[in-house]
């Protein structure tokens, strides 16, 4: 089976982790494994400030899959770890970090990025948000290749 690394942060992102993953246990996930999950590092959260894994970590502890959290995707253990784990491919959805070439250039066949819009519209960060202030009636979601421009690579899929 190939190996898949997912990126991703908040709830939005755990839901589509588990979708990727109950594919992949289904036999419906193109022949991928989820072989190892990176998520931004534990957050002071709440009233007393307590230190809290993101909802994608929490998924990943919760179902025995290889966490990783760097402080930056720059960072020289995460990416010798990333070429130890050699993927396919690498999804991210709401990571909220920025990718360098040389973490680009690690999965054979890529990294795709599951975006809330239809791009090339509401590139970057709030695109729902942007969405809703634009008073746009219909919105949806893009799958598209992940390039070192922000939200620029080539669209594999959009539905709306």
């Amino acid at each position: 089976r190939r190996k898949l690394v997912f990126l991703g942060t908040p709830p939005v992102a755990a839901r589509s982790l588990e979708l990727l993953r109950e594919a992949s246990l289904a036999g419906e996930g193109g022949g991928f494994e989820i072989s190892a999950v990176v998520s931004q590092p534990a957050a002071r959260s709440g009233r007393k400030k307590k230190l809290t894994p993101s909802p994608v970590a929490q998924l990943a502890e919760r179902e025995g899959i290889e966490l990783l959290t760097p402080v930056s995707a720059k960072d020289e253990d995460f990416l010798k770890r990333l070429e130890e784990i050699a993927p396919d491919l690498c999804v991210t959805a709401a990571y909220g970090c920025f990718l360098p070439q040389c973490f680009l250039d690690l999965p054979r066949l890529g990294t795709l990025n599951v975006h809330p819009s239809l791009l090339p519209l509401y590139r970057g960060a709030a695109p729902l948000q942007r969405c809703l202030e634009s008073g746009d009636e219909v919105t949806g979601v893009t799958v598209a290749f992940t390039v070192l421009k922000m939200d620029a690579g080539p669209i594999l899929r959009q539905e709306t």
